[in-house]
């Protein structure tokens, strides 16, 4: 994980955009076929190992889901290694809306907002108790 903070900022997030494109377009990929992709847009990172935790965070993420399967790496820097393929869930849950009708879509549009006013609620409750906790410790620093 420490390398994947070392990467530079503006190449991470132009690489998880890519990645979340390529996902959409893909249901399943190999590593070795977005590393192509993705290099020849945005260029390589500054260390290999990055590409690996791009992919973890993706499916932290929940855009990707790592199969059982592997093949042989294409790439001749990996020396013969294997990648894994990847199924996309973003491009499932694509294929999914798509055959949704408008009411599914509007019932489903719904679920979401009403997700995220909870979500929001929760911010303002955990964002009070940060305030707060800050309000005690600036009190405590100030008697020590």
């Amino acid at each position: 994980m420490l390398t994947w903070e070392k990467e530079r900022a503006e190449w991470r997030e132009k690489a998880l955009d890519l990645l979340y494109d390529y996902a959409v377009a893909h249901p399943s990929m190999r590593g070795d076929d977005f590393h192509t992709h993705c290099a020849a847009k945005i260029g390589e990172p500054h260390h290999p190992n990055v590409w690996g935790t791009l992919f973890t965070t993706a499916g932290r993420k929940h855009w990707l889901r790592k199969s059982k399967h592997y093949v042989e790496s294409d790439n001749k820097k990996a020396r013969a290694h294997t990648c894994a393929i990847w199924y996309s869930r973003v491009c499932l849950e694509a294929q999914q809306l798509s055959d949704l009708s408008p009411k599914e879509h509007a019932a489903r549009i719904h679920a979401l907002e009403t997700q995220l006013d909870a979500n929001k609620s929760e911010i303002a409750r955990l964002n009070a108790q940060i305030a707060e906790l800050k309000s005690v410790c600036e009190s405590l620093t100030r008697k020590a």
